[in-house]
């Protein structure tokens, strides 16, 4: 399993977060220095890393849940959908991809189900485009959709385009543009494949700055106006002496901060990032049978803490939503691992269960810890609070989801074509 080019392809599992990444950034602004003083307190005084729980039988889940509404959007066998994005005014926006045709669109709806507007755009192969959103400089509601071929900003209400920004030559890797402060910040890349990171004016499209190094990471809004991803020297391959975790400031793109030369034990163990309200969590792999977890200050680059975890496992998707981090392992073909790690270091709590699929995702929000199953045509939910089994439900290969943490509902598309609304609980 490559973790990296893994996460990356579903970096839309997780923004995930950039769904909420507008109305994020002036919470966070408010509410992370006070978690990061608690946190200095603590390590000062010498907290230390729980134990983790001894591993749980699968429990059984309750029935399933209750679909608040269904969508069908294509009218294909053969369909991916990419992450669904939550707009400002209850806009619900997922690209959807024909398979079959390799023909794509980008679909607008209601949070009720009802289409506002739907649009052709170029086809990305398992609808591997991102849609970005945020506010342009006159207040407008925009999605930021990205192609192999550039970045395009519609009115998130109408579907009027606002303005086009073209590549100087296509890309290899579909474009996964992130919002932040009225800027768009537009990575190229799977974990493999990598490209400057290109940074426009979300209200014209214009080109504001462009880094002289490589993104192979998506680009990461934090609290303070600092962008944070992994990059490489362009000098030097995605090996063991070119993978860097840069800060910058959004605005100029000045580094803030660098952590250079990640050990890691080849491409496909490069390390990754999963940045929340509490900072920044980077996931490396340095040496053969040893997964890390360090919990960065966005701020300032400072190390908080590691938590290593040793032996044969194989981590298959990280996650990290308020001030906790998730990470999704597998102990062998069939079984698999669901752990909870708040700011202090503490295993909150593990969770096992039974699933036939190698390449499980995780979701987390309103309330909810989910593992997407594609492969094994299946979601299964827990409760955030405590890991506790939910329900398991059935689903035509799955696409990654996005949680509307208000509502309670989790939007995913399936692979015949529809986008549903579950009620978590």
């Amino acid at each position: 399993e490559n973790k990296l080019n893994h996460t990356q392809h579903n970096c839309t599992i997780s923004l995930r977060t950039t769904h909420n990444l507008p109305a994020m950034a002036s919470l966070l602004r408010s509410t992370v220095p006070a978690l990061l003083l608690v946190l200095l307190v603590l390590v000062a005084a010498g907290a230390s890393a729980a134990s983790p729980p001894a591993a749980e039988s699968p429990a059984a889940a309750s029935a399933a849940p209750t679909e608040r509404w269904t969508a069908q959007l294509l009218h294909s066998s053969n369909t991916s959908f990419g992450t669904p994005t939550l707009a400002v005014g209850g806009i619900v926006a997922v690209l959807g991809v024909d398979e079959t045709t390799h023909t794509a669109a980008l679909f607008a709806l209601q949070n009720n189900g009802t289409l506002l507007w739907s649009t052709p755009v170029p086809y990305v192969e398992d609808a591997s485009g991102w849609v970005a959103t945020g506010l342009t400089q006159s207040g407008v509601v925009a999605l930021f959709a990205g192609s192999t071929s550039g970045v395009t900003a519609y009115a998130a209400a109408s579907g009027a385009v606002l303005w086009v920004y073209k590549f100087a030559q296509p890309q290899q890797v579909s474009a996964h543009p992130t919002y932040m402060d009225g800027l768009v910040f537009v990575a190229c890349e799977n974990g493999e494949l990598s490209a400057p990171v290109v940074v426009l004016d979300a209200g014209t499209g214009k080109l504001v700055y462009q880094t002289d190094d490589l993104a192979f990471t998506l680009v990461w809004p934090t609290a303070y106006g600092i962008v944070v991803y992994c990059g490489l020297d362009p000098n030097h391959g995605p090996d063991e002496t070119g993978v860097s975790v840069l800060a910058r400031k959004g605005a100029t793109g000045e580094v803030v901060w660098a952590l250079r030369n990640q050990s890691s034990t080849g491409l496909n163990n490069n390390p990754n990032l999963d940045v929340g309200p509490a900072g920044t969590f980077l996931y490396s792999k340095p040496v053969h049978n040893l997964r890390v977890v360090s919990y960065i200050d966005s701020r300032n680059g400072r190390l908080w803490w590691t938590l290593p975890a040793t032996g044969d496992i194989d981590d298959y998707d990280t996650f990290t939503w308020g001030n906790k981090f998730y990470r999704l392992m597998s102990l062998n073909e069939t079984a698999f691992t669901v752990q909870s790690v708040d700011q202090f270091r503490k295993i909150v709590w593990q969770t096992t269960f039974e699933s036939s699929d190698l390449n499980l995702n995780i979701l987390v929000g309103g309330g909810g810890v989910f593992s997407v199953g594609f492969f094994a045509n299946e979601i299964n939910a827990f409760d955030e609070a405590n890991g506790a089994p939910l329900w398991r439900l059935q689903v035509v290969r799955p696409s990654d989801g996005s949680v509307d943490d208000d509502l309670r509902v989790l939007y995913f598309g399936d692979g015949v074509g529809a986008l549903h609304a579950i009620n978590i609980a």
